[in-house]
């Protein structure tokens, strides 16, 4: 296959361990005590090497929490000395203090990112079976913030949520964060067990309009929605405004970004187009065999997610949404199916994808 340009992917997600002393039962990795290899610096060197194949300018470190890892500072250090132009943490923010925060500044992270998925404080302590985990994340985002560092307020949005989104977003704006970013709760722990977190496909998509007009109402704040049904809705509102030019400015923000803006590394090496769909168990390689430009050149699924045609879609909204490939995966088996959270039924995401001679 003929590669027209450099292949460039400008975010890598890397999962860094699955050792976490919070137990959310909406956790991806739920809450697993699973420790992931050790790595001498010479093998996290080679690992982030394979990685900068693919010319990356953001790195976002999480886990599991990854402030339990004892490789953490060796991983920020050998990405400070690559490609990467940002490295985040991503963080339940229990271990984050002034010290921890400052010995990671002055290696070169650029931000973190903490996850607060309730404004009662008793609530987020049953969320996340820890007790105050609420204040700490509030602390959290203070400390980073006096250091001088970017800070984003990471919001999983789930039935148990959905009522105060409202609050979630005033919270961010009085801790003057950088970012609010919202994500779709996907049912990876889930697997074959009661399912007590997942919106209704309608309810899903009232949140994300209440989250839409809020965006645009508090413009000077940065909202960042991973759900690419967000995409839907911002299309909807554009076009009863008369705005559809504003599209051009979002189009790459909008839709799945499985394989097209970011991909996912799991602690032992594994990739896939995206940091879900390795729990999913759909892995295209392991950068410990091969550097990452190699892995995504010769895996089908990543041409597949690059190489949708949008005049094949069977839906209007193809090229903002795309669907949720994750959750079509977990719900399906196939990351090709339609996302079963779309309210929209006269539509349905792309069954006819087509090989481009270029990526």
């Amino acid at each position: 296959m003929v590669v027209s340009e450099p292949l460039k992917i400008p975010v890598i997600s890397w999962i860094i361990n699955s050792r976490c002393n919070y137990r959310c039962g909406y956790c991806y990795t739920s809450g697993s005590n699973t420790h992931s290899p050790h790595y001498s610096a010479s093998e996290i060197q080679a690992l982030v090497e394979s990685v900068e194949t693919v010319s990356p300018t953001s790195l976002y470190l999480s886990g599991g929490e990854p402030l339990l890892d004892k490789s953490l500072l060796t991983f920020v250090r050998s990405a400070r000395s690559s490609t990467f132009e940002s490295i985040w943490i991503c963080s339940n923010g229990s271990l984050v203090t002034a010290a921890v925060v400052r010995e990671l500044k002055d290696e070169g992270v650029s931000g973190f990112s903490i996850s607060l998925d309730h404004t009662i404080p008793q609530m987020m302590d049953l969320l996340t079976g820890s007790p105050g985990s609420f204040q700490k994340a509030i602390n959290a985002l203070e400390t980073i913030k006096q250091a001088g560092l970017k800070t984003q307020l990471t919001i999983t949005l789930m039935r148990q949520n959905m009522n105060v989104v409202p609050d979630l977003i005033r919270t961010g704006m009085d801790l003057e964060v950088d970012t609010i970013e919202f994500k779709r709760y996907r049912p990876v722990a889930a697997r074959g067990e009661n399912d007590k977190f997942s919106l209704e496909p309608e309810e899903n998509r009232r949140v994300l309009r209440e989250v839409f007009l809020a965006a645009h109402k508090n413009r000077n704040v940065n909202f960042f929605v991973h759900d690419p049904l967000f995409g839907v809705e911002y299309y909807r509102e554009l076009e009863e405004r008369g705005g559809m030019e504003s599209l051009d400015r979002l189009s790459e923000s909008l839709g799945c970004l499985a394989g097209k803006q970011w991909v996912g590394i799991d602690p032992f090496g594994y990739v896939s187009p995206c940091p879900l769909l390795l729990y999913s168990g759909l892995t295209i390689g392991n950068i410990k065999e091969q550097p990452l430009i190699d892995i995504l050149l010769g895996s089908e699924e990543f041409y597949t997610l690059r190489n949708t045609s949008e005049q094949e879609s069977a839906c209007k909204y193809g090229s903002v949404c795309g669907g949720c490939r994750t959750h079509a995966r977990l719900a399906t088996g196939d990351y090709l199916q339609k996302d079963p959270m779309c309210p929209y039924e006269d539509y349905s995401c792309p069954s006819c994808f087509s090989r481009s001679s270029s990526v």
